[in-house]
């Protein structure tokens, strides 16, 4: 994916916040991102993935959701064998997010890291950047 420039990752947008949504979306259309489906629930977020394991460059999910936690979404992201990066996005205390960071790891998801709600646009391009090295 060397060869990939920002503009063209397809990216899975995914928070039970619509109002964040938004923010994730307009942001993404500041670096040049056109390509960004959105979901409000993990089981929403899953289905799209299996239908097709490399629609998607990029995952960038919260933490809190009402369906799954961040834990059981990352368990089920990885048993369906989804091999895109995965961002987390989220407001969750740092205890809780680290432990999401390590269990990420452990099930062999490939990280690219962890933006603190709210984040800048900037912030996310550099995220983002990650998923092309």
């Amino acid at each position: 994916m060397s060869q990939t420039k920002l503009e063209d990752l397809s990216i899975l947008c995914l928070d039970d916040h619509a109002f964040m949504l938004d923010i994730m979306v307009a942001r993404l259309g500041k670096l040049g991102i056109s390509q960004v489906v959105t979901g409000e629930t993990a089981a929403d977020a899953l289905a799209l993935v299996n239908t097709d394991l490399k629609a998607f460059d990029v995952l960038l999910c919260d933490l809190n959701m009402p369906d799954f936690d961040g834990i059981e979404f990352m368990q089920a992201l990885s048993a369906s064998g989804y091999a895109g990066g995965v961002g987390i996005v989220s407001g969750a205390h740092d205890v809780v997010i680290e432990a999401a960071e390590a269990f990420a790891g452990a099930c062999g998801i490939r990280l690219l890291g962890t933006l603190k709600k709210p984040f800048t646009t900037d912030e996310l391009g550099q995220l983002l950047s990650k998923a092309l090295a």
